[in-house]
């Protein structure tokens, strides 16, 4: 199952509810779906193949957005927009 998070998604719940359109659209590969103020982040499980970063960015598109921010596994690998990583889990150490 994927993940589906957003920005402000209490207050806006109809960014979830585009997430779960774009969701239909993706590979095997996409663990998560992030929506921040209308750009998409994706984590993908292993670097995507051009077919399926295709089909994100038409499914996006049909959302009336444009920019999307790529992981693997949590890592960067390509970014439109500087947005903090949503992926990046802090772990907490305690003394």
């Amino acid at each position: 199952m994927i993940a589906l998070t957003a920005y402000r998604e209490q207050d806006e719940p109809w960014r979830i509810e585009r997430l779960k359109t774009v969701a239909q659209d993706c590979a095997g590969t996409v663990l998560a779906l992030h929506d921040h103020k209308g750009t998409l982040s994706i984590n993908w499980s292993a670097p995507p193949k051009i077919n399926d970063l295709t089909a994100m960015v038409q499914a996006w598109a049909l959302q009336g957005e444009w920019s999307i921010n790529h992981y693997v596994c949590g890592a960067e690998i390509a970014i439109d927009c500087g947005d903090a990583n949503p992926f990046v889990q802090i772990k907490m150490e305690t003394e």
